[in-house]
């Protein structure tokens, strides 16, 4: 009778932590490498904006010597191009962190809203650096709509 009382008592220590409201789901496989894409790209978007020639220009001085330049995005446009490019990452992170927290309503709520709202972004930005949005975009939706694996105890 001890036994089975004990087997009884462990099979409920085993299933307690799903019951308890404080724990989160952890990421499914293909959610997490989706979210560390997402981070990854909008990080590495955001640096290249800042760094990598997006622009050339060709100037002739009046002695025929010919000057070959580049610029970036951010020398050509201004620092208004920064705020737009960190946009993605902020947005990785809020999402990044919603899903750590995603038994909560608000949590998914806020995820999806932000991949809506970048979504949004994407679209109206499509024919300039919209299309370079859209990957996070997607990676994001993929990890929001993920399954999450067994939850865990914080």
């Amino acid at each position: 009778m001890d036994r089975e009382h004990n087997q009884i008592m462990e099979g409920t220590k085993a299933k307690a932590p799903q019951a308890i409201g404080g724990t989160r789901l952890r990421l499914g496989r293909t959610a997490k490498s989706a979210m560390i894409f997402a981070l990854g790209y909008a990080a590495l978007l955001m640096l290249g904006g800042l760094t990598l020639p997006m622009y050339s220009s060709e100037s002739v001085s009046s002695d025929g010597m010919m000057t070959i330049g580049t610029k970036t995005l951010v020398e050509v446009n201004g620092s208004w191009v920064e705020a737009l490019l960190a946009v993605p990452l902020i947005i990785s992170l809020v999402v990044a962190a919603a899903l750590s927290q995603r038994p909560q309503r608000w949590a998914a709520a806020l995820a999806w809203t932000c991949v809506c709202l970048l979504a949004a972004l994407s679209l109206l930005g499509l024919m300039t650096i919209g299309m370079f949005l859209l990957p996070v975009t997607f990676a994001l939706t993929l990890a929001c709509a993920g399954p999450t694996r067994d939850p865990v105890t914080p």
